[in-house]
């Protein structure tokens, strides 16, 4: 598989949109957020058209975003920042930030490629390696910061004359090595090691591991015991990495690299929460009324959800309530706007599988997924700081307020509303130290670029999610907005499409169904490789294609991450048992069975003892 390699350079020279999978992807994205629709053309087209700018209305009167079928990584930031401009055209704030960021991610690279080549004379094993990918990284940074690739003839001798400050070195070191390994290195500069030393012993200790495993799948593949001479240029071929150090590296690097995708697809998302914070219609349920006698008059002139509730005025007065430095004062206004605008999207009516800002914008009907997303865009309107949650099969929100009270809150159920409290919290962080609400109130306020998971305990959690089986994980894994909403948006969309595609009838139909499911799997992972209902669901998707190693692979990395979760458990049965491996079946299954519900579950139990007995047979008559 592509991810098992270590080639930089393919990842960098991807052009996305010639992959008719992602170019699909991308057009199923933009009609779901109802922001603007895609149109792959010729790169001459596209330069012809481009004179009245990238994003254009159709005959139709849809706009369109053009898109040349060659596009590169580092061209799609110009496109992302075009799809910015035309969401937020006042917003010279967010404009300004996403170059800000383009350009940042621009220098990470770059600082990369000159890391490696200052440290170049003190690798010996790997040197070619090394060399390589000091290039690649440096221009692909140079390409992301200038919107065009770089025809100048680069060396890295030359490279490395370039400096870098010592705040610079610092976040390359965390980037190449990552947190933990990081954390480890500045223990020992503290005892007393030369940081200089560590780092070239490190980078070392990283090429020749490359250089040894490229040698041992040569050598594999020959039988020979010595590489031939033409056989230097070991970036160049499919040598797969065995090493789990190898791999996290390089995983880091390619996650990194395809940022501009990720962003893209983000800047469509931000223009869809636009969407709904500017033309979300009012619930046509009565419920509504009781919020306020506003609602009425609102109502009957056609306003929206936000101009109803009056999310700039609220955000004018906690600002002033800011100012004073009032914390109570300051606390009660966030809980009441909070309270507010979770009554008002409670009050919508409740459809599964309805979330994407075009569908709920068209319907007024809305599912946890879309309730979470709405409640967000206007929480964020009004200057109030959330994460999104994921309890099992659910979304929430997660609020931190000013006195440090931190609460979840169910945007389809507000008598599921709970307190986070140090009783509850179960777990550490990244420091072995016990989390804390204090942890969880920073992480609202500053959140990563990933996930946080915590589990919790207590009766409270099984009252307010009764569907939580008994010897289910208590959890809630915890995002960034923007990062959460996507994860669960795709992984709904990918859910939907399996389920649509059991129900069809023509085989043809059912593998696009499974296949358009696999592609929003795959890029719920991208976000969020650490998702186990993610990998779940790939598992799925895979299965159905008949692709079943595949398959396998899923369901073991979803099982990995969380081993209490029993849904992966019955699906990996199902692939052992295809793939003749009666064993590994049996026991699959009967891990099924020991974390299922005796009472919700019933029916799957009972079919997971069936398959048991039927594998138990035929390995007694074989």
């Amino acid at each position: 598989m592509e991810n098992d390699k270590f080639d930089i350079a393919k990842t960098i020279e991807q052009k996305p949109f010639e992959k008719y999978s992602f170019a699909k992807f991308f057009e199923d994205w933009c009609r779901k957020n109802g922001a603007v629709m895609p149109k792959v053309i010729s790169r001459p087209t596209w330069k012809r058209l481009m004179e009245s700018g990238v994003i254009q209305k159709s005959e139709s009167g849809e706009q369109e975003l053009l898109i040349p079928q060659d596009l590169t990584l580092w061209e799609m930031v110009g496109m992302t920042e075009a799809i910015q401009r035309g969401t937020f055209p006042n917003d010279l704030e967010k404009q300004k930030k996403m170059a800000e960021e383009t350009e940042k991610l621009g220098k990470t690279f770059r600082n990369a490629g000159i890391y490696i080549a200052q440290r170049y004379h003190s690798i010996s094993d790997g040197k070619e390696i090394a060399r390589a990918l000091a290039e690649e990284l440096y221009k692909y940074g140079d390409a992301l910061s200038s919107g065009e690739k770089t025809t100048e003839a680069l060396t890295i001798e030359k490279i490395a004359e370039e400096e870098m400050s010592s705040e610079e070195l610092d976040e390359t070191d965390k980037f190449l090595a990552g947190d933990s390994l990081y954390v480890s290195r500045q223990e020992r500069v503290i005892g007393g090691s030369n940081e200089e030393a560590i780092r070239q012993e490190t980078l070392a200790q990283f090429f020749r591991a490359a250089q040894k495993a490229f040698c041992l799948e040569k050598r594999s593949e020959s039988g020979g015991l010595s590489l031939p001479k033409e056989e230097v240029d070991p970036w160049k071929k499919d040598a797969p990495i065995h090493s789990e150090f190898l791999r996290k590296i390089e995983d880091t690097l390619k996650r990194e690299i395809e940022t501009s995708k990720n962003q893209l697809v983000d800047s469509v998302f931000q223009r869809g929460m636009d969407l709904l914070r500017t033309n979300m219609p009012l619930p046509g349920s009565s419920k509504f009324d009781s919020i306020d006698r506003l609602i009425t008059f609102w109502e009957k002139s056609g306003a929206s959800l936000g101009d109803a509730l009056g999310i700039y005025r609220m955000r004018s007065e906690l600002e002033k309530i800011r100012q004073t430095g009032d914390i109570a004062a300051v606390s009660k206004k966030e809980k009441e706007i909070t309270d507010k605008i979770q009554q008002a999207v409670s009050s919508y009516r409740y459809k599964e599988d309805l979330d994407s800002p075009s569908e709920i914008i068209a319907t007024r009907e809305i599912n946890c997924v879309g309730a979470s997303t709405l409640a967000g865009s206007l929480l964020s309107q009004t200057g109030i700081q959330y994460l999104v949650g994921d309890v099992p099969e659910h979304s929430i929100l997660v609020v931190a307020f000013s006195d440090g009270k931190v609460e979840w809150r169910d945007m389809v159920s507000p008598k599921r509303n709970g307190n986070i409290t140090e009783e509850t919290l179960e777990g550490n962080t990244k420091d072995g130290k016990p989390l804390t609400v204090s942890d969880i109130a920073e992480f609202v306020k500053n959140p990563l670029s990933e996930k946080v998971t915590l589990d919790i305990k207590g009766d409270e959690y099984k009252e307010k999610f009764s569907w939580i089986g008994e010897g289910q994980r208590q959890y809630l894994a915890v995002f960034p907005p923007a990062m959460g909403h996507k994860v669960q948006m795709l992984d709904n969309a990918g859910n939907v499409l399996i389920q649509l595609g059991k129900e069809e009838k023509d085989a043809s139909m059912r593998a696009e169904y499974f296949g358009k499911a696999s592609e929003d799997f795959q890029q719920s992972i991208l976000i969020d490789p650490k998702g186990a209902t993610s990998h779940d669901g790939l598992g799925d998707s895979f299965f159905f294609l008949h692709r079943y190693e595949e398959a396998r692979k899923a369901y073991e990395q979803s099982i990995m991450i969380d081993p209490k979760n029993k849904n992966p458990y019955f699906g990996l049965g199902n692939t052992f048992s295809l793939l003749s491996r009666n064993e590994d079946a049996i026991r699959a299954y009967r891990q099924f069975i020991s974390l299922a519900d005796p009472k919700e579950d019933n029916h799957w139990i009972d079919k997971a003892e069936e398959l048991i007995k039927k594998l138990e047979t035929e390995e007694g008559g074989s």
